[in-house]
């Protein structure tokens, strides 16, 4: 495995990186890269530098970071706000005897109300059965 080239860069910005994961803050590739940028001008590194996406890739290769997909919103929940809420739906429930079919999580509705499709499929022998009868 080759060592990176500025090694005090490759240092702060790994511990930076830890510091961060272990606050459960959810870290982008280009958040990453603008973080290497900034450290490499505070410590007086190359002027050359550009935090490239082969150097990022180089980087999470010596230290063993993989890509994940992020499921759910675990990263960015209030957990007090989330049982507060348990318990506020749990005392409207029963407040208004409401049965499970009246319960429903819509949170992303609002973004696709509007995204109807403008397409659809069809059976090819229904359209053919169709033409024939005009």
């Amino acid at each position: 495995m080759k060592c990176a080239n500025n090694k005090e860069l490759n240092n702060v910005l790994y511990k930076w990186f830890i510091r961060k994961r272990s606050e459960e803050v959810s870290l982008s590739l280009i958040m990453i890269q603008q973080k290497a940028l900034n450290f490499n001008c505070k410590l007086g590194g190359s002027k050359e530098f550009q935090a490239s996406s082969g150097w990022l890739e180089k980087f999470k290769n010596r230290h063993g970071i993989p890509q994940l997909s992020i499921v759910g919103e675990k990263l960015s929940s209030d957990i007090e706000a989330g049982n507060s809420f348990i318990a506020e739906l749990q005392d409207l429930i029963v407040k208004k005897q409401l049965c499970a079919d009246q319960i429903y999580n819509c949170h992303e509705t609002g973004l696709y109300w509007r995204a109807l499709p403008t397409k659809t499929l069809a059976e090819k022998m229904k359209l053919l059965l169709q033409a024939g009868k005009r």
